[in-house]
């Protein structure tokens, strides 16, 4: 089933992942045409547990592997990167999607510090990595 899926109006198309068989995809809203972005595994163009998409332009886009603590990095529909992942700064992400702004990633979080803490009135509801 996909979920956090992300519209582009301009392109038609919106993006997501199918957390059933573990793969991003771009869907066509003017033919309903559904593509897969990327095959399972743990090789260079492959992801093993996608979680989160975020969508930058038309042509980019980017996806963490939590298994792999990585976020594949997209562009034309091919992994051409892949980058340190959420967990090496602390990050537990909320929901499977994200925002890009000024080469930066933004996500719901929970803060585990402070909630493992209890100091729950301190707790960042967002986090913002740089790519």
């Amino acid at each position: 089933m996909g979920e956090g899926i992300q519209v582009i109006e301009e392109l038609d198309m919106a993006f997501g992942i199918d957390f059933r068989i573990r793969r991003p995809f771009r869907f066509s809203l003017l033919t309903g045409n559904l593509e897969f972005l990327s095959n399972p595994g743990r090789g260079p163009g492959e992801l093993s547990i996608p979680s989160q998409i975020t969508v930058k332009n038309s042509r980019e886009f980017y996806v963490y592997d939590t298994s792999q603590d990585m976020i594949a990095y997209f562009v034309d529909d091919q992994i051409v990167g892949k980058l340190p992942g959420y967990t090496r700064k602390n990050i537990w992400l909320r929901n499977p999607y994200g925002q890009y702004w000024k080469n930066s990633l933004f996500t719901p979080i929970k803060d585990p510090q402070r909630i493992l803490a209890m100091d729950f009135d301190q707790a960042k509801p967002i986090a913002r990595f740089h790519l």
